[in-house]
């Protein structure tokens, strides 16, 4: 009994093994899968040329979030600070300001969803990748140039809503209050590009998307939670930039809740401004632990709970302090950081990470180069120009603001 048991032991170990060769087999003969958004029926895998219908049809559930849930996400991780500062952006760049963050949104969105072809890419290319990197982002670049708790996305995104809820209740309902001492003036070049870096800065967190299309259980699906989730962004993002603007004009402060709880009554600002601070306590981790993470792996620190992690992180976090404190102007820094850096990652490289990988052909023979559409060459072509100049354009005036203004209230430097 026991040498037949043994027996079938073996006989399915050979199974299961020969199986897996068999998959294997099928896997890499498939060659590059790139996954082209064609509707919300259709995932196609390109392959040597040919475009068929992926293979399995359902996809397997392997454990992980819907696309739904991955929505909220994006909208919880980036929805922030960001939003406060979008109405003051509108009153240094006109009524056009509100046309920016609309197209900026609609940049990002497909900026978004370069990265999750990238990483579809990359996982279809390097199998050993597939659910084992925790650092997406830096990967996607490599290869093209040479999970945290589940229920702080929900709380993020619950905090966000609520803020801007209460916010948009008290510009409503003040609103009257608010008007009658608006004023409107005509944006010049200096002030314009000003305006610029928060509204880029308001759609930072694009470097995050790969990790959360890592933790999802049909990742080919990602394309359609930047859809769902930048539809809900911009939304949050335009009605907040075009009324605060309408009510305050001018005089709306740097952040909309400034304005709110000097010139209106009523605890509803106090209570957003509380909502929003539990939303940074939440969301800000989640944020910075890719940071942390890549430094962690420049300076050889070990993947391990230890006191040498713990006073690294603890001196990064000190870093980020001292920068705060020695610009502590809300939306100075906020337009340098979002005219360099959230230029560079949200817009320039995932353009150009996306148009490196569709063009690299394997030497190998596993993968080679695929032809994009000229529309959509183009868009990927216009948006790193135009990350470029205008990103330069908005850190040379945010530096140059900095130096001349925001240092006045610094407690390290006196100017």
């Amino acid at each position: 009994m026991a040498s037949q048991s043994v027996r079938q032991i073996a006989k399915l170990n050979e199974s299961n093994e020969k199986s897996g060769r068999q998959s294997q087999q099928t896997f890499l003969s498939a060659n590059s899968c790139h996954v082209v958004w064609d509707g919300p029926s259709s995932e196609r895998c390109k392959s040597g040329g040919d475009e068929r219908t992926a293979p399995g049809q359902a996809p397997v559930d392997v454990g992980g979030i819907s696309y739904l849930m991955a929505a909220v996400f994006i909208i919880g991780e980036i929805a922030g600070s960001g939003m406060l500062a979008l109405p003051f952006s509108v009153t240094q760049t006109g009524w056009v300001g509100v046309l920016v963050v609309l197209l900026v949104g609609f940049g990002s969105a497909y900026c978004g969803m370069c990265l999750s072809r990238s990483w579809l890419i990359i996982e279809s290319r390097y199998p050993e990748l597939k659910s084992h990197s925790q650092k997406p982002f830096p990967d996607i670049a490599e290869k093209a140039f040479g999970s945290c708790g589940r229920w702080v996305g929900i709380l993020a995104l619950a905090t966000t809503s609520l803020a801007w809820f209460f916010s948009m209740v008290q510009l409503s309902v003040y609103f009257d209050t608010l008007h009658k001492k608006a004023t409107f003036h005509q944006p010049d070049f200096l002030t314009f590009f000003l305006g610029i870096g928060p509204i880029l800065f308001a759609y930072g967190g694009t470097a995050t998307l790969p990790t959360i299309q890592n933790d999802m259980k049909s990742r080919e699906l990602f394309t359609r939670s930047v859809i769902v989730g930048y539809a809900g962004l911009i939304t949050l993002y335009v009605l907040i930039a075009a009324l605060g603007y309408a009510a305050a004009g001018d005089s709306v402060s740097s952040n909309i809740l400034d304005t709110l709880k000097t010139r209106t009554p009523g605890m509803l600002p106090v209570v957003a401004e509380i909502l929003f601070l539990v939303h940074l306590l939440t969301a800000f981790f989640v944020v910075i632990n890719p940071f942390f993470q890549q430094m962690e792996s420049v300076f050889h620190v070990a993947d391990k709970f230890d006191l040498r992690r713990v006073l690294f992180r603890t001196a990064l976090m000190g870093l980020l302090v001292l920068v705060g404190e020695t610009v502590p102007d809300f939306v100075d820094l906020l337009g340098l950081i979002g005219s360099s850096c959230v230029a560079i990652t949200g817009f320039i490289l995932p353009c150009a990470m996306y148009l490196r990988l569709v063009g690299q052909t394997d030497p190998a023979g596993r993968w080679s180069a695929e032809a994009l559409p000229v529309w959509e060459r183009a868009i990927l072509v216009t948006l790193i120009v135009l990350g470029v100049v205008v990103g330069a354009t908005s850190t040379v005036m945010a530096m140059t603001n900095i130096i001349k203004h925001g240092l006045a209230s610094s407690c390290l430097i006196s100017t």
